[in-house]
């Protein structure tokens, strides 16, 4: 009785035990099921946030994107990416106007919201150029940082006013400060995000340029002297078959030799510096002889011979140097140390050759004074162009070139008077430049009266022939070249390629000078 009632208990504990446990597992794993199914994930994060590759900032629920200079912020495109089954809105690669912040909200899957709030601001601009540079309206050269401004001759750089445009918020200096050019200066132009750019300027006056006038006055009477480069080599002959250098610059008159100056100088030179002049001048061919100038005062000086040529050069130095406190060293010589001008002249027929004496002076080759007019240097400034070739027919296929330094250089050929624009068989041209027969009325005229060359001079040709101070080839120690004819010549002799010669002590009513200066 005892073990059925062992084997009962035993079975009905087996299926007991057996079925809670069966139960129970089967409940619990569906409970497991039920739980995994309804619960969602809380995540709701922007993980990034960039605009054109620009990449935002986030801090927090605060998202800074910081977009390149120049980006208008009106319409971006932002790149969004949230935590794993949430929801942005806006939502990503959707346009939004970022010229003030904008509120993104992240859902969650589980519902729950977060706000995001973003802000675009736009880099300042790195931009910092010297766009252009400006003084006395020439335009400087900008080459990487360094900019030259070239400005004409006789600019005084110790006081120059720039004008400058630029990209950044300023200049230093400012544009429109006064600065000393001297040397080169420093500018440095700040951009808006702080960063800087050095920039150096030079400024370069440029050399002195072909015809260049620079006005003489004293005692009330004004001469121009022009400047003619040198170095050049340019055609001689009539037919242009030679040629010839004048290796240094100089200055030429601009003018034959007036009587108004000539007068001056000579009374004041022979009452305060002892000189003696053989003849005392006169107005043009029938002034009177040493008379006080009149209205003809304008007419070139005649009747004096080569040595009252080449005194008067000395004494015009002196009478400048007294008139202007000008220290400038005369030229002509009776000895080789250069210590004693030479002040005398006659009309002697005699001719010497010995140093130091009226036909022969020691001349003084760095002297700063007035001097007469080397042959070559006067066919050197009668033929003179320019570097810009003519175009007034026939002179425009007929001028004559050299190239020197890489430049070409353009010349009147040798059959035209200096100026003309066609040879000396054109009545119009040469009569246009030059008093001669046809147009003289055989006699003296005014200076500048007639259309000057290219260089600015007058009556390079006509109106008198010119005291030059070499020996002439053919008759060395005993004639000197004149050069240009006179109001007497004929057409034939305006050609600048005409040569005639003198005795140094001849004197007519058709010869006169014009002086010449070194440089």
């Amino acid at each position: 009785m005892k073990k059925i009632l062992f084997i009962a208990l035993a079975t009905l504990f087996f299926v007991s035990c057996s079925g809670r446990t069966n139960s129970g597992h089967s409940g619990d794993s569906s409970n497991l099921n039920t739980e995994n199914n309804s619960t969602e994930s809380s995540d709701k994060d922007i993980t990034s946030f960039s605009i054109n590759g620009s990449i935002g900032i986030i801090t927090g629920t605060d998202i800074s994107v910081t977009m390149p200079y120049g980006t208008n912020e009106a319409s971006l495109i932002p790149t969004i990416t949230v935590s794993e089954g949430a929801e942005v809105s806006p939502k990503s690669g959707v346009a939004q106007n970022f010229t003030s912040s904008q509120t993104y909200t992240v859902t969650a899957e589980d519902g729950t919201t977060k706000d995001y709030t973003v802000t675009v601001a736009v880099a300042s601009s790195s931009s910092k150029d010297i766009t252009s540079f400006i003084i006395q309206g020439k335009n400087g050269v900008i080459n990487g940082t360094n900019i030259t401004v070239t400005l004409p001759y006789g600019t005084s750089v110790t006081s120059l006013t720039p004008t400058i445009g630029y990209t950044g918020v300023s200049v230093s200096p400012a544009s429109g400060m006064a600065q000393n050019f001297t040397n080169p200066q420093s500018y440095t132009v700040t951009a808006a995000d702080g960063t800087t750019k050095g920039y150096t300027v030079t400024v370069v006056v440029s050399s002195m340029p072909a015809g260049y006038k620079t006005a003489f006055t004293a005692n009330g009477i004004t001469f121009n002297m022009v400047y003619v480069p040198g170095g050049l080599t340019f055609p001689t002959g009539t037919n242009d078959s030679g040629s010839a250098s004048v290796a240094n610059a100089y200055w030429i008159g601009e003018t034959d030799v007036t009587y108004e100056l000539w007068y001056d100088v000579i009374s004041w030179a022979e009452a305060k510096r002892h000189y003696s002049f053989a003849n005392a001048g006169r107005e043009g061919k029938d002034g009177t002889i040493g008379a006080p100038p009149t209205t003809a005062k304008n007419e070139p000086v005649t009747t004096i011979n080569w040595r009252d040529a080449m005194i008067f050069s000395n004494a015009l130095t002196e009478w400048y140097n007294a008139k202007n406190g000008t220290s400038y060293t005369c030229v002509y010589y009776t000895d080789a140390a250069y210590t004693t001008p030479i002040k005398t002249s006659t009309n002697s027929t005699t001719v010497t050759t010995a140093q130091g004496t009226q036909d022969n002076p020691y001349v003084k080759a760095n002297a700063t004074g007035f001097r007469m007019l080397g042959s070559y240097e006067w066919e050197l400034a009668a033929r003179y162009i320019g570097t810009t070739p003519p175009t007034v027919s026939p002179l425009s296929t007929e001028k004559k070139t050299t190239i020197v330094g890489g430049v070409t250089y353009y010349w009147t050929p040798g059959d035209y008077a200096s100026g003309a624009t066609a040879d000396v068989n054109n009545s119009a041209a040469t009569k246009a430049v030059s008093w001669h027969s046809d147009n003289s009325g055989y006699n003296t005229h005014d200076v500048k009266g007639l259309r000057a060359n290219a260089l600015g001079l007058y009556d390079m040709n006509g109106n008198i022939w010119l005291w030059i101070f070499d020996w002439h080839p053919s008759y060395i120690g005993s004639a000197r070249f004149i050069r240009g004819g006179s109001f007497g010549s004929t057409a034939y002799c305006m050609q600048i390629s005409y040569i005639g010669y003198h005795y140094p002590y001849t004197t007519e009513d058709a010869v006169g000078f014009r002086f010449a200066r070194t440089q």
